[in-house]
Formats: structure tokens, sequence, C-alpha cells
């Protein structure tokens, strides 16, 4: 909450995916999830331009696969507060509902806590979307720009808040007791964030921000780092000289080597070896190894990374400990009672089909009682009922790579290559105004593009200030008037480094973005 949208305000907030077998949205893996829908059209388009789905949109020039990243996309675009670019975690009602319909669920929902974590997972999911929609831009006038806009206004606020964490225990009025997913480490948000806006861009400084490379992991909503080297590996020819890209290609392949590696010893060769990875969600771990997999095939051709990518999608399928095809509607024997409230209320025996089950869980059996579950055993402790959410709920976060794994699989096996979409590097233009009082108004800046000094005229009907930020969202100047009316300020520009910059106009609850180029 803040003094221009305070708390009980009512706001718009809908479409978006329900997060697993609840009716909750929440950033982080909205995030994650987006990225994979995304990045199955960014990396083979040819093979999702005719790929048909059975959605509301199916009949439009637009690729299915991207009509269904837009149901996200523009909730994503609700969460993030229009005054000062932070992002709100999630929406949630303040405890999870009974197994009803959507339509039964009527509970008060909240929009609630803004964090840096949610915020950077925002900021590098509209880059990414930025630079495909802009090779759209006949079919989505605007929505590049307003995807651009909104990523760095998200990345400015981070920069400013870079260690603020979601704290469900500060939410008393009322309490929140949905799912917390708390991260208290940032670093990797902000890698990821800063590639994607590199990639999108070209702006080198995002790169420099990014930091130094490390070694990755399969990607998981708490830790996104690997999202942005799969986007700069992809993209690697198209990059500006800074980029190293033969050791981001090379922290790509390292990791695959390793999962690879795993599938030797494992007695279904796959890459699921290691009892950590059996906890919730496990299913979305095998999938999320699969996309690293098929990562390095491409990057190499090396036909051993595909063929354990192959073997992690037939686990995933049926040939595993519990013997389940783990996606509903498929094969002799899959799960009939996941946990996902419409399969569980909608008065039909079958689930929703095409949903994929969380999988083996040897960490928490207390949801149906221990003795439900038909084995302890590493790989096999699952348990088809919906009491089990341990292992049979369902979530966007291991769907997404379970999409991207069988459809990437899918195009190789068809004989597709994956192809890079032509980029136009994006620049920022930051027009969003919050002034709905009429604050301020005849906005004048000159020259623009500018030498040795900035001139701006405005007229505000209250205290304002200027702040001013290079494109990293360092602040390098501000400017405060102390009584309205006309005003006029000139910055003195031969302290600041030639590129672009944005002021900020603040008056009362309004304020206004402008950008400007210092040559």
């Amino acid at each position: 909450a803040r003094p221009g949208r305070p708390t009980n305000s009512i706001i718009s907030s809908p479409k978006g995916w329900y997060d697993a077998g609840d009716y909750n949205k929440y950033m982080v893996t909205a995030g994650i999830s987006t990225n994979m829908i995304l990045s199955m059209y960014e990396h083979y388009p040819s093979y999702f331009d005719t790929l048909k789905i059975n959605i509301p949109e199916k009949n439009n020039t637009t690729a299915d696969i991207l009509d269904e990243a837009l149901w996200e996309l523009r909730w994503m675009l609700t969460m993030q507060d229009p005054y000062d670019g932070g992002v709100y975690t999630k929406l949630t009602s303040p405890d999870f509902d009974g197994f009803v319909m959507p339509s039964a669920s009527t509970q008060q929902r909240y929009v609630v806590q803004k964090s840096t974590a949610a915020t950077l997972d925002f900021a590098a999911t509209m880059a990414q979307a930025a630079r495909i929609f802009k090779v759209l831009e006949a079919n989505f006038p605007g929505l590049s720009d307003s995807c651009i806009d909104a990523s760095v206004n998200a990345w400015n606020w981070a920069r400013k808040n870079p260690s603020l964490q979601y704290n469900q225990a500060l939410l008393t009025s009322p309490a929140i007791n949905t799912g917390a997913y708390g991260d208290g480490s940032f670093g990797d948000e902000f890698q990821w964030a800063a590639m994607e806006l590199y990639a999108s861009t070209q702006v080198d400084s995002f790169y420099t921000l990014a930091g130094g490379l490390t070694s990755i992991n399969p990607p998981g909503w708490a830790d996104v780092r690997a999202l942005g080297y799969l986007s700069l590996s992809h993209l690697r020819k198209s990059l500006t000289p800074l980029a190293d890209t033969a050791t981001i290609k090379q922290k790509v392949i390292d990791q695959a080597d390793y999962l690879k590696g795993l599938s030797v010893s494992c007695p279904y060769g796959t890459s699921m070896f290691n009892s950590w990875d059996f906890n919730w969600g496990s299913n979305g771990i095998a999938a999320t190894h699969g996309v690293i997999l098929l990562h390095a095939f491409d990057l190499t051709k090396d036909s051993s990374y595909l063929k354990v990518a192959i073997a992690d999608l037939d686990y995933l399928m049926g040939r595993n400990g519990p013997k389940y095809c783990f996606v509903t509607g498929f094969g002799t024997q899959s799960p009939l009672q996941i946990h996902h409230r419409p399969s569980g209320s909608d008065g039909i025996v079958a689930p929703v089909p095409g949903l994929m089950a969380g999988g083996p869980n040897t960490n928490s059996t207390s949801d149906c009682g221990a003795a439900s579950y038909p084995s302890a055993l590493v790989g096999t402790c699952y348990l088809d009922q919906e009491c089990s959410y341990s292992t049979n709920e369902i979530a966007i976060n291991w769907n997404a790579p379970f999409a991207y794994l069988s459809n990437v699989v899918e195009a190789i096996q068809a004989g597709i290559s994956s192809q890079s979409l032509i980029y136009v590097p994006l620049i920022p233009f930051i027009t969003n105004t919050q002034n709905a009082d009429n604050s301020i108004s005849s906005i004048i800046t000159y020259p623009n593009p500018a030498k040795d000094k900035l001139t701006i005229e405005y007229t505000t009907t209250n205290t304002s200030s200027i702040s001013i930020m290079d494109i990293r969202g360092q602040m390098v100047a501000t400017r405060e008037t102390k009584t309205p009316g006309d005003q006029k300020e000139v910055v003195d520009l031969s302290g600041f480094n030639k590129g672009l910059y944005f002021m900020v106009i603040t008056s009362g609850n309004a304020a206004t973005t402008k950008k400007f180029v210092v040559e």
C-alpha cells in the first residue's frame, strides 16, 4: 500500500493461470512458467506457428502457444504498481478454498506485498516478451513497448529495493495462509533480469550488471539463474561483443554433462538419480533436466544429450517406479484423483486431461498419512489420491517445462531445427503517467538529445520533485520545488556520461516518467 493506492483499494487483475491445485496466482512461479512457454516459441518458431491447440483463440493468425502465454502476461501486467514499478508477490484469498468450483470461491481476494524476487521475475519475463512481440508488432501494436517499459520500471524499483523479501508473517489484516514461495536470495533473479534486458535492448550496462558468469543448476522458481544463460546461449550470435558467449555456452553444456553423467548410474537411464530431486514437484525437476539437455543438444548437436532428454520424457510418461503415466488422460494408467480443485469438484469422474502430477516425494507423507503410501522408497513414494498434495498436485511451474520438453522433442523428431527470430534492439520509452488528479501538466524538455544542459518546464498544483536515473536505475540527480505553480529546472549535464536517462516528475500522488538522451 502507498498514499496513492491505500490499503483496501480495489484494482482489476483478471486473466492469468491458477498456480496449482488452488485458485491463487503467484508471481514467482508465473515468471519461470511464462518464460518456458515463450522460450518454446522463441527457439522453435516454425514448429509452433503451425501447432494447433484447442484454445478459444485457435483460429486467429497468432501461434496458439503465444495466445496461451498472453493470457498470463496480461495478468502479470496488472500486478505492477503503475506508480513506482514494484510488483506484488501474489493475488490470493486469505486461506485455501475447499474443493469447490471457481464460481463458488467467494473469499475476498488481495494483491499482497511487493518483493524483490517477484519484481525481478516480472522484469525478466517482460523483457523476453518484449523482444518476441516486437517481431509480431503488426498483430500486437504497442504490446512490445508496454512490456519493455514495464520491465525497466520493475528493474529500477528492484535496484532501489534490492533485498525486500516476501514475509507473510507481516500480513495480519487479514492473515494470509496460502503458499508463501519464500525466497531470501536474489542474486539469481538479478542476473536473470539483467540478462534478459541485455538480450532485448543490447545495452551493455545490463550485461555488466548481470555480474560474473557462474555455474548453473536446472531452473526452479527459487533458482532462476539458468534461464538467463539459456536465453543468451540461444541468442549468442546476435549479442554485442561484450558478451562472453563461449563461457555462457559452456556453462549450459557443463550442467548438461553433469545430468548426462547421472543417467549412467540410474536404473531407468534418466537424470533423476539424486535423492534430493524427489521432493515436491519432482516431475517438474525431471522436465527441467530435459530442458537443459535439449539446449545442450541444440548447442552441440551431440545426440547423447537428446537421448537422456528423451529418457526423462519416457520417465514422465510411464517408465518409472510407480508405473504411472503422470499426465492425466494419457497411457494405460494415469492419475485419476489429482489434487486440483476443478478436477475434484466438476462432477466428472476423470480429471482435466493433460495435467502432469507432481510425482514421487519422499520428504512429506503427512497429508494422507504415511501408511497410505504404497512405498517409502526414493522414486516410488507416490499416491494417486486427492489428499496427496505432496505427490499428486499439479502446478504451472512443472507443467510448463514439461510442455517445453515434450513439444521440442516432437519438433526435433520431425526434423525441425531451432531458429533465431530477427530482433531489433529495443529502447525503453517510459511514458507511464499516473496523474489522476491532474497535478502535473504542460511538460516540456529541451533540447533532447542534449549535450551541456537540459531544461525542464512544467506546471504543478502541488509540491513537486524531479529524480533522474541512468539506464541501470542509479539515481544521478534530484531537484525539489517547495511551491506549486509554473516550474523551470535547468540540469547541468557536464558530469553525465553519454546515454539514455529517465526523469520522474512527482507531485502529490501523481508521477510522470520521461526519457532523454545525453550526447
